[in-house]
């Protein structure tokens, strides 16, 4: 990816045989273990995964809160999960 920096270190330093650890996905990917009245989810590409499955919980409860997201893509074509964020925008303007 131009630009990329673990995709350009990888493309540049790793060599068919190499071995490499993943670790992963680390930290606390449930709303309920840190509630908070505004909460603010940042996400980028592929990223969006868990911040999707939190947007999702709280619109299906009709939670209320005042949400942010901010979500970074190359385009707006390689926005993951579009059409469905896009439903829980419409969802979380109607409360």
């Amino acid at each position: 990816m131009k630009g990329g920096l673990v995709s350009n270190w990888l493309h540049d330093n790793l060599r068919p045989g190499h071995d490499i650890e993943i670790e992963g996905p680390v930290g606390r990917f449930n709303f309920d273990d840190l509630p908070c009245e505004k909460p603010l989810f940042l996400s980028g590409g592929s990223g969006i995964s868990p911040v999707k499955s939190m947007l999702r919980a709280l619109t299906d409860r009709a939670s209320g809160h005042d949400i942010r997201f901010i979500h970074c893509a190359r385009t707006a074509d390689d926005i993951v999960f579009r059409s469905e964020l896009e439903a829980a925008r419409r969802a979380i303007l109607q409360y």
